[in-house]
């Protein structure tokens, strides 16, 4: 999460449509899945520290063990989804699920990972298997991601570029 935390994309793709995304620090303890006596952000800091301790893990989880520890291994390969193999991610609209519809998604079948993102400024908020997020209304080719820190202006950050394309 460290070089996506507090950060904006821009995401450009081949039928010239343009989506900002958003992660914040704050999500991070909802995208592990993890029940947590800590706050959000204390969770992130500890976490990012290597200083949690099991007694700030409850003992009643909504996932069992080997799920919550998949869902920490992804997270430590977010960043993959939009720098080195961002050439094979994948912008979805309108990704269908049980219990919500994400109106934005990023998915990347070789890593097994989809992000959903929610709100209108489409903040991370859910991480999921790419092999179960294939219901939606339109998937993209990703052709160009910038960035820049939450708050800023501009995009400064050319994060990638597919081969080939020119903006």
């Amino acid at each position: 999460m460290k070089y996506l935390n507090n950060k904006t994309f821009l995401i450009l793709c081949e039928d010239n449509s343009q989506t900002q995304i958003r992660f914040f620090q704050e999500d991070y303890k909802h995208l592990t899945g993890i029940y947590s006596d800590l706050e959000d952000t204390e969770f992130y800091d500890k976490c990012k520290h290597g200083i949690i301790s099991t007694g700030n893990i409850d003992t009643l989880q909504k996932y069992d063990w080997s799920t919550l520890r998949k869902k920490t291994q992804k997270i430590e390969c977010f960043h993959n989804l939009l720098f080195s193999k961002a050439d094979k991610s994948l912008l979805l609209n309108d990704l269908k699920t049980n219990t919500t519809t994400f109106p934005v998604a990023i998915r990347n079948d070789e890593e097994n990972i989809c992000i959903g993102f929610v709100e209108e400024i489409h903040r991370a908020r859910s991480l999921r298997n790419a092999k179960n997020s294939f219901d939606v209304a339109t998937e993209k080719q990703i052709v160009s991601i910038l960035g820049k820190k939450n708050g800023e202006a501009k995009f400064t950050e050319m994060v990638y570029q597919k081969e080939g394309h020119k903006k």
